[in-house]
Parts: C-alpha cells; sequence; structure tokens
C-alpha cells in the first residue's frame, strides 16, 4: 500500500474499458532536502545529488513544485508514485536521462517537440519506459539534474499521438489525475492522468527549475 504526506495509505480503484479494473495505491516521496528512496538497490545513480525514487516496480505519476507560499522558483521538491497501476521490469533495465548537459536528452522522438522556449531542454524516456526517479543538485541550488526510466514489463506502452504536457506554476496545480489526494501539501502539483504515462520531464538550463512533465496514454504494445 502507498502513503500520502501524512503516512497514510491512500488507494484508489481505477475501471478499464470492458468493465476490468485493478486497484492503485499512491505514495509520496519528498527530497528536497535529502534522497527519499523507495528503492536503493540500484545504487548512486546520479552520484552524490539527492535523489526521488520510487519502487523499482512502480512508476511515477506526478511531480511538485514549490508554490508561491513557499518559494519563488519552480524548483522539484517531491514526487507521486503509483503501486499497482503497471509492471516496470527489474533494475537492470534502468536508464538515466539528464536534465543539466545544456542539449535536451531524449530517448524517444516520436512526441514530437513537446516543450520549447529559451533555455528549455526536455528529458525524456523511452516508448516502453516510464519515469521512476528524478534528482536534483545537492548543493543548495536545487536545480534539476536527472530523470531514471524503467522498461515496463506489462505490455503497454506509451502512444506517442496522445500525449499532454503540463506546465508548471507557482500559482495552481496541473493534475489530470487527483490519485493520492494532496500529497504534497502547500506545493504545486503536475500530474498525469489514470492509466497515463509520465515519460518525460523539462527545464529551464538557465536557472535549473522545472518546467513541464509529459504524460502519454497508454496503449496495448504492438507485435
Amino acid at each position: 500500500m502507498g502513503r500520502n504526506q501524512l503516512g497514510m495509505m491512500v488507494a484508489v480503484t481505477v475501471c478499464l474499458s470492458g468493465g476490468a479494473a485493478w486497484a492503485t495505491t499512491y505514495y509520496p516521496e519528498i527530497y528536497f532536502s535529502g534522497d527519499s528512496r523507495g528503492s536503493s538497490g540500484e545504487g548512486d545513480w546520479d552520484v552524490g545529488q539527492f535523489k526521488g525514487e520510487c519502487t523499482v516496480t512502480d512508476p511515477a505519476v506526478g511531480i511538485s513544485t514549490p508554490d508561491a507560499n513557499t518559494g519563488s522558483n519552480l524548483f522539484a521538491h517531491g514526487m507521486e508514485c503509483a503501486h499497482g497501476s503497471m509492471v516496470m521490469n527489474t533494475p537492470t533495465t534502468l536508464q538515466t536521462r539528464s536534465l543539466n548537459a545544456g542539449v535536451s536528452d531524449r530517448a524517444d522522438t516520436a512526441t514530437g517537440t513537446w516543450d520549447s522556449g529559451t533555455n528549455i531542454v526536455m528529458a525524456e524516456c523511452a516508448f516502453n519506459a516510464a519515469v521512476v526517479g528524478i534528482s536534483e543538485f545537492s548543493n543548495g541550488t536545487h536545480w534539476a539534474s536527472k530523470i531514471l526510466c524503467a522498461t515496463i514489463s506489462s505490455e503497454v506502452d506509451a502512444n506517442p499521438n496522445s500525449c499532454h504536457t503540463l506546465t508548471f506554476s507557482l500559482t495552481s496545480d496541473n493534475r489530470r489525475g487527483t490519485g493520492g489526494g494532496d500529497w504534497d501539501n502547500d506545493h504545486s502539483k503536475n500530474q498525469c492522468g489514470d492509466l497515463e504515462i509520465l515519460k518525460g520531464v523539462s527545464a529551464n538550463n538557465s536557472t535549473g527549475a522545472l518546467h513541464a512533465i509529459l504524460c502519454c496514454a497508454s496503449q496495448p504494445h504492438p507485435h
């Protein structure tokens, strides 16, 4: 079971077309001032930096930043994880993508230029992978550093023709799903919808602030 920011379990039942359903539980990992990792067997995948990471079998569904009451910059603060929404692969399939290399670092470009603007860089997982972790600099700047991607082992891929870019704001949440409730109180939350895959994160390369996340609908894996 997952836990919210008060440590309580939060469970939501997701209904699929055709009447099937599964129970998804949500839990946050708040890493603004240190590691918060549901799984650490993958080692220090961003050496020395603060890391938020879901249990390796669970994907991330949302990322939070400070709001106007708690800060003036959209630095990474926490992440929301979902247990039961899809099955992720073993740690040997993990891969990092950079948000601080000065250029976009994408394993999949079929989704097009889903975020743009001055100094905006995109980090994106492969078509059959999802974000399971994110890191930020531990030197006090809180600049975005990397995302951690894990392959989806169930028969599901991201649909590049059905994706949504959710831009962060200091004044409001930007959520397509509300699973987990207010999982990072007094912070702005971007969150993908039920059955969507969080597969990309963008940031401002000159300020280190987060800019948006990419949510894509899931689709059956082609054979």
